[in-house]
């Protein structure tokens, strides 16, 4: 019990970093270092316990990501506050469900190289988000690595 409360609020703190990794900040290095931790996470997890912490770190990342799209959906859309904050956060809680499942694959379909699929599996999830239902590439892990030295390798791959 102790160990699955502190295994989600790790998914959370992880997961609030991760717009760091983005513009306006630029830290790109910050996306590895949060992607080891949560990956290290995982492989300890059971596969319930892996989709929820992929659950918290997504719903994090995305609620501190994308806050401040509620501003113009009332600016300009003319929303009420409360209606635009729900909506930014069910679109968080949406974006949520693809660390999830990407953790609880990798865990349930390769338990002993867990560690080895799941970044294969990550990449997949980020794929599904962003063509899935019209997409929502925002915040996808390739877009942190855009100004930093791995963004020159990206046409050789």
């Amino acid at each position: 019990m102790a160990f699955s409360r502190l295994v989600w609020i790790a998914g959370l703190v992880l997961g609030a970093c991760w717009p760091l990794a983005f513009a306006p900040f630029d830290q790109s290095y910050l996306a590895i270092i949060l992607l080891v931790g949560l990956f290290a996470i995982a492989d300890r997890a059971s596969p319930r316990l892996a989709a929820w912490t992929g659950f918290t770190f997504g719903l994090s990342a995305f609620a501190v990501g994308i806050y401040w799209l509620a501003i113009p959906l009332h600016n300009f859309a003319h929303m009420d506050w409360v209606l635009s904050g729900t909506a930014v956060l069910l679109l968080a809680f949406y974006c949520a469900l693809y660390p999830a499942l990407a953790l609880w694959i990798a865990r349930k379909w390769w338990p002993r190289k867990g560690l080895f699929a799941l970044p294969f599996v990550w990449v997949l999830s980020e794929w599904l988000r962003a063509h899935l239902f019209t997409g929502f590439p925002w915040l996808a892990t390739g877009y942190s690595q855009t100004w930093s030295i791995l963004g020159g390798w990206a046409p050789l791959l």
